[in-house]
């Protein structure tokens, strides 16, 4: 069952553009190389500090075993000082899984609705979201409120 990781990093003050240049110049490929999906990225608004994103695996299996690749291979090694430099605090990580007991319709789900337009003509199962560890309650009243505008 498909897992998704809600990461949310507060940083040093200033260093949240060095991070992500570095990401997205660095970090991207080379995890998906690997069988991870980032799906997507987000800055606060409100918060300069402040850096969220989410990543996809297939299942907590392979979860492990791309996080094993990634964070022993030569990418991570290579830029590991200049990353974790950045960061003050990187423990706030979510796991999420599908809901499959949900009725939310397809056509109602953020998530469902952003893959259909990403992806024409791909099957789009249900993907509401369900948190498996940590309150996720702000994140999914997100969700909820920007697709009800």
């Amino acid at each position: 069952m498909m897992v998704l990781e809600l990461r949310q990093y507060k940083l040093h003050p200033g260093q949240r553009d060095v991070l992500i240049a570095l990401f997205e110049r660095e970090f991207i490929e080379s995890q998906e190389a690997l069988g991870m999906r980032l799906v997507g990225q987000f800055r606060d608004r409100n918060d300069p500090r402040r850096f969220t994103w989410i990543r996809e695996f297939p299942n907590m299996p392979e979860r492990e075993r791309a996080l094993n690749a990634f964070y022993s291979g030569p990418v991570w090694a290579k830029h590991r000082e200049a990353a974790n430099a950045t960061l003050e605090d990187n423990d706030n990580v979510l796991l999420l899984r599908p809901d499959l007991g949900s009725r939310l319709p397809i056509s109602e789900c953020v998530a469902c609705r952003a893959r259909s337009e990403a992806w024409p003509g791909r099957d789009h199962r249900r993907h509401d979201l369900l948190p498996l560890e940590g309150s996720a309650g702000r994140f999914f009243r997100f969700l909820r409120d920007r697709n009800d505008a």
